[in-house]
């Protein structure tokens, strides 16, 4: 790490952590009032299932990432909020239980069968990607993919920097004709270590079920961090 007047910076910058290993550069600008926080990273060597792990069940696979953000503020949380840039994920190849993957293009039929027959089958996830604009503290999705033998899935939304919540929709297309399948969009909203996973339509006998199968990939997130209700400390960076 270098200081110069009030700029601190890693460049390069390498961390090997458990959860894979991160390269790239980060600066610190507090030469103004208002510090700036710039930062290029990239994660690889990283599995799918020790960043979310669900316990039990077969979701694994590589994954790689790249975080491109900019924002002002005298603490992560409020740099974070006011950040520009991009966020992308990756899931090259994997695997994920046949029954979810069914789920998530709404198949109830084959999907809550494998589910309550406790078949730990598993499908290949072909590829998995979300990229995501940033303006001003908010991610907006211009692509969700997720593939898999079954099923291939998009979808769209935003990530509040901010507030810290998500609201994300996701819709499953089924690659092959089935007897009982639901045109209805998933949901994931809330805040982003507990979001809700729902489906999109009052009427729909089943979707309590539905919700509760794929709430149990999404919400291991918050056992991640069962201590902590933020994602971005509040402490300053910099003296005001």
């Amino acid at each position: 790490m270098k200081l110069d007047h009030g700029l601190l910076s890693a460049n390069p910058l390498t961390l090997d952590l458990p959860q894979g290993k991160i390269t790239g550069q980060a600066h610190l600008n507090a030469r103004n009032a208002v510090p700036v926080t710039d930062v290029d990273v990239r994660l690889s060597n990283a599995r799918l299932e020790q960043l979310i792990p669900v316990k039990g069940e077969p979701l694994a696979g590589s994954f790689v990432g790249r975080i491109k953000l900019k924002g002002a503020g005298n603490s992560v949380h409020r740099a974070a909020a006011n950040a520009d840039g991009e966020v992308l994920a990756v899931v090259p190849s994997g695997e994920i239980r046949e029954a979810f993957a069914e789920l998530l293009g709404i198949n109830l039929t084959k999907g809550l069968g494998l589910l309550f027959s406790k078949d730990k089958g598993a499908v290949p996830i072909r590829c998995g990607v979300a990229h995501f604009q940033a303006k001003g503290g908010v991610l907006t999705a211009d692509r969700i993919v997720f593939d898999t033998k079954p099923v291939v899935a998009t979808g769209g939304g935003i990530i509040n920097l901010d507030n810290e919540t998500l609201n994300l929709r996701i819709q499953g297309h089924s690659k092959e004709l089935r007897l009982v399948r639901l045109l209805s969009p998933i949901t994931v909203k809330g805040p982003i270590l507990g979001p809700k996973v729902g489906i999109e339509t009052g009427k729909v006998v089943a979707q309590g079920g539905v919700a509760v199968a794929l709430a149990s990939v999404i919400n291991p997130w918050r056992s991640c961090c069962p201590s902590s209700t933020r994602v971005w400390p509040r402490t300053p960076t910099a003296p005001p």
